[in-house]
C-alpha cells in the first residue's frame, strides 16, 4: 500500500497536469526540437538565441522536460532530443501539430470543464453558440493546426486500417476523410483500390492539394459535403475514421443512417475508433473521452456501444480488431 506522501505526490502529478502540458506546447510552438541536430546537442543560449526567447526561462522549461524525458542534459544547459522528443521535430507525421492544438486550442477550453459537466454540452456551443467544426470552417489558421494535428495521429488509425483484409475490394469512400491522413497509406498499399475523399467543403482546396502532391489524382477524388446529409453511393467498403466519436450518440447515429442509406447489400462499413476498456484502469482513451466532452460534444464509447449504435441504423458487427484504435467491420442487414 502507498503512503501518505507517495499518495499525495500521486495527486499533486494529477493537479499540475497543466503545467506539463504547457511545457510541451512551449517547447513545439518555439520549434525547439528544430534546433537541435538530429542525433547531437545544442546550448540553451544557441536554441534561445535562434527561437527569440529568454535563455534562463528556455532552460527552465527543457530542465522540467528532461524529467519527463525528451530531453537529456548533457552538459551544462546543453540538450539533446530523445526519440520521445524527436516526435515533436517538424514535420508531416510530427506530434508537434497535437501539441499546438491542445495548448492554443484546447487548453483555455478545459479552463472552463465545469459548465461542460454541469450542462452535457461543449464549450465552443456554451460559449459562442456554435460547434467546434463550425468554429474551424470559419478561422483557417486553427483549422490548420487542427488538420495537421489529426494527420499527426493518422499512422495509427492507418496502421489498423492496413492491418484489415482489401482483397475483393475495388472502391472505398472515406467519410469525414478531412485531407486523406488515413486513406493515403491505404491507397499506397494497395494499389488496386479507386477512392472518394468525402468531407466538409473548406477543406477541398488542401484535399486535393495533398491528393496531388501524394500523387493519387488519378484514383481519388474529393466529393464536398456533410454526412448528416448523404454520402456517395455504391461502394464497396465505407470507412469511418475517428469520426462518430466527435459526436453525441444522436448525431452518430444520424451519421450511420446516411451511410446506410448508401450502401450495396454486399458494402462494408469499417468504424475506426478507440474502445473504452471495461473497469477501473487507467486508458487514454478515458481522458480522449474527456476532451470529446468539452471541445466537440462528442465522446468515446465501449464496444458494446457501438455494437448498439451500429444494430440500431441497420448494421451488424462481423469482426472487430484491435482496441486503441481498432477497426469494428460491419455489415447491412
Amino acid at each position: 500500500m502507498a503512503s501518505g506522501s507517495d499518495r499525495r505526490a500521486t495527486l499533486l502529478r494529477l493537479i499540475t497536469g497543466h503545467v506539463r502540458t504547457q511545457c510541451v506546447y512551449v517547447a513545439a510552438k518555439l520549434g525547439v526540437v528544430d534546433q537541435i541536430p538530429i542525433g547531437g546537442a545544442a546550448r540553451v543560449d544557441e536554441i534561445a538565441q535562434a527561437v527569440a526567447a529568454n535563455a534562463d526561462a528556455l532552460y527552465r522549461v527543457l530542465r522540467t522536460l528532461a524529467g519527463e524525458g525528451l530531453f537529456i542534459e548533457v552538459a551544462p544547459r546543453t540538450f539533446s532530443a530523445t526519440e520521445l522528443g524527436d516526435l515533436l521535430r517538424d514535420g508531416e507525421s510530427s506530434t508537434r501539430y497535437v501539441a499546438l492544438m491542445h495548448g492554443e486550442q484546447t487548453m483555455p477550453m478545459f479552463v472552463h470543464m465545469l459548465d461542460s459537466v454541469r450542462t452535457g454540452t461543449s464549450i465552443p456551443m456554451l460559449q459562442h453558440g456554435m460547434s467546434r467544426w463550425e468554429q474551424l470552417a470559419g478561422d483557417p489558421e486553427e483549422s490548420e493546426i487542427f488538420n495537421r494535428a489529426m494527420r499527426g495521429r493518422a499512422h495509427a488509425l492507418a496502421a489498423v486500417v492496413l492491418s484489415l483484409d482489401w482483397s475483393g475490394v475495388q472502391t472505398v469512400v472515406d467519410v469525414g476523410g478531412g485531407t486523406g491522413g488515413v486513406l493515403f497509406p491505404l491507397l499506397d498499399h494497395e494499389r488496386h483500390l479507386r477512392a472518394t475523399l468525402f468531407d466538409l467543403p473548406h477543406l477541398e482546396t488542401d484535399a486535393r492539394a495533398a491528393t496531388a502532391a501524394a500523387g493519387l489524382a488519378t484514383r481519388c477524388d474529393f466529393v464536398p459535403g456533410s454526412f448528416f446529409e448523404a454520402v456517395p453511393g455504391a461502394a464497396d467498403v465505407y470507412l469511418l475514421s475517428n469520426v462518430l466519436h466527435d459526436w453525441d450518440d444522436a448525431s452518430a447515429a444520424r451519421i450511420l443512417a446516411t451511410c446506410r442509406a448508401a450502401v450495396r447489400a454486399d458494402s462494408r462499413l469499417v468504424v475506426v475508433e478507440s474502445l473504452i476498456p471495461p473497469g477501473d484502469t487507467s486508458s487514454p482513451v478515458k481522458t480522449l473521452d474527456m476532451q470529446m466532452l468539452v471541445v466537440l460534444g462528442g465522446r468515446e464509447r465501449t464496444y458494446d456501444e457501438y455494437d448498439r449504435l451500429l444494430a440500431e441504423a441497420g448494421f451488424t458487427l462481423t469482426q472487430v480488431t484491435g482496441e486503441t484504435p481498432g477497426a469494428l467491420e460491419a455489415r447491412p442487414v
